[in-house]
């Protein structure tokens, strides 16, 4: 789809919404759709890179089957203040409209009690593990896996 030089940089793309037909919002933000573990129902999430991890409903989480058994229990600081929750790891998978879809081995935050807002990809243990742009005009994220890390450049 895309490249980088002669690298493939994506893969494959799917269409983006500006606004979560589930939580309308007054501004525009990047809205994709995801699959989680065993749930054949797809979502959205907000694509969030500053977020630290990827936050699930927890009510979507437990209909997952998400493993709870040996997550490890934080507090994250959110918009909305503090949240405690914990740290699991699942597979959330990016359908896509062209190309193949992308399963991510993902670290996923999930709040302990419900949470008033929606999901969202973050960028540790899941953008930082995938190569991803943006297409405004036509309302399409391209996706792909990205190569092995290389060592971090000094300046």
């Amino acid at each position: 789809m895309l490249t980088k030089g002669a690298e493939t940089f994506t893969t494959s793309v799917t269409d983006f919404l500006d606004h979560d037909p589930d939580y309308p919002d007054r501004e525009a933000r990047i809205y994709i759709r995801i699959k989680v573990e065993r749930l054949e129902a797809e979502t959205y999430a907000m694509i969030d890179t500053g977020a630290p991890y990827s936050i699930l409903n927890p009510e979507l989480a437990e209909n997952a089957g998400l493993d709870f058994s040996q997550g490890e229990r934080t507090r994250l600081s959110t918009r909305i203040g503090w949240v405690s929750g914990q740290i699991v790891r699942g597979t959330i998978t990016i359908p896509a409209t062209e190309g193949s879809g992308l399963e991510i081995d993902a670290t996923i935050f999930v709040p302990e009690v419900s949470w008033p807002l929606q999901n969202f990809i973050g960028y540790h243990g899941f953008l930082e593990g995938i190569r991803f742009a943006i297409s405004p005009t036509d309302y399409e994220f391209h996706f792909g896996a990205a190569p092995a890390p290389r060592q971090p450049r000094l300046i």
